[in-house]
């Protein structure tokens, strides 16, 4: 299948079908819910930070969304969670879905996917939100659904807010132009496996050749190390604004009163070599310019143009 202009295999979805909804979903709790979760191990949410490492598991569930006010964490298999009773399941299912928590969706755009058997009994896990039904994406649920049923639910789920990719639509002679001083990116336009691989580290891979590009770009890279890399390639910050006509190789970095936000790597001729985040769900593509710059575009948030000082 393609997706977002880039091709996916099965094997590909098989891998992702694994990570979209894991056997034990975290449910966030407040001090006087954690009261009502009978018998359940509970984290504070420092605790959670440190002993959850799974990037995959945290982009799928969205957990770095979900405010302080839920001081606790508790891990809950399906049938766990359907053995409490039914005041209580809607108690916590409210909060998930007032935190912003993941496996969460708006059914009305996701049950059209759905076979009639798949339909009806999907809907014994749906509950109302501020007017909308709710359906929580839980494990056996998700493991009941066919392959087939599994692939266009993951297409919508990675295709919703993103634009495709524009690697196909270059021609021959756009594609040596970029090759002969940007080999690495071609091998890198697509999805990866798992999360992790971040902007910083698909921007640095930008730069390498093939092989040391492939190790590269696998990292989840801190904004310190992308930065003294780059300076280290004599790469330095310019005086010129994304609207000037920028050298080919150029660095677009965004920061706010937080630090690095962003990065992006120019390739000429208005196109960028992209990642949006370090999620499996946002892959590497080449897109506009102007795309980006929209995308990224926010109150307090500044872009730096970077080039090489030797170019």
């Amino acid at each position: 299948m393609n997706l977002l202009g880039c091709s996916v295999s099965n094997r590909q979805f098989r891998t992702w079908s694994k990570i979209l909804v894991y056997p034990f979903a975290p449910f966030f709790l407040t001090d006087d819910l954690k009261q009502s979760v009978p018998q359940s191990l509970c984290l504070s949410r420092a605790e959670f930070s440190a002993t959850v490492r799974d990037l995959s598991f945290h982009d799928s569930y969205t957990t770095y969304n979900v405010g302080i006010e839920a001081k606790w964490v508790t891990f809950l298999s399906t049938r766990e969670f359907r053995s409490f009773p039914e005041e209580l399941r809607l108690e916590l299912l409210l909060l998930q879905a007032s935190l912003g928590r993941g496996q969460l969706y708006k059914f009305e755009g996701y049950k059209n996917l759905l076979r009639d058997s798949e339909l009806e009994y999907a809907r014994a896990y749906t509950f109302e939100y501020r007017e909308k039904e709710i359906l929580e994406l839980n494990h056996t649920l998700w493991q009941s659904f066919s392959f087939e049923t599994q692939t266009s639910w993951l297409a919508k789920f990675v295709s919703e807010d993103r634009m495709n990719c524009l690697s196909d639509t270059l021609s021959k002679k756009e594609w040596q132009a970029i090759n002969r001083l940007y080999p690495a990116v071609k091998h890198l336009v697509g999805f990866v496996n798992l999360s992790g691989p971040n902007c910083f580290a698909t921007t640095l891979a930008g730069l390498l050749d093939v092989e040391k590009a492939k190790g590269v770009s696998e990292f989840w890279l801190q904004s310190e190390t992308f930065l003294r890399d780059i300076e280290k390639r004599r790469y330095r910050q310019s005086e010129l604004a994304v609207n000037d006509d920028l050298p080919d190789g150029s660095i677009l970095i965004w920061k706010n009163d937080n630090g690095f936000q962003h990065v992006c790597f120019y390739l000429g001729h208005g196109l960028v070599f992209n990642k949006d985040a370090q999620g499996w769900f946002a892959p590497r593509q080449l897109l506009r310019l102007e795309t980006v710059l929209q995308t990224w575009q926010g109150e307090n948030r500044q872009v730096e143009v970077w080039f090489d000082k030797r170019v």
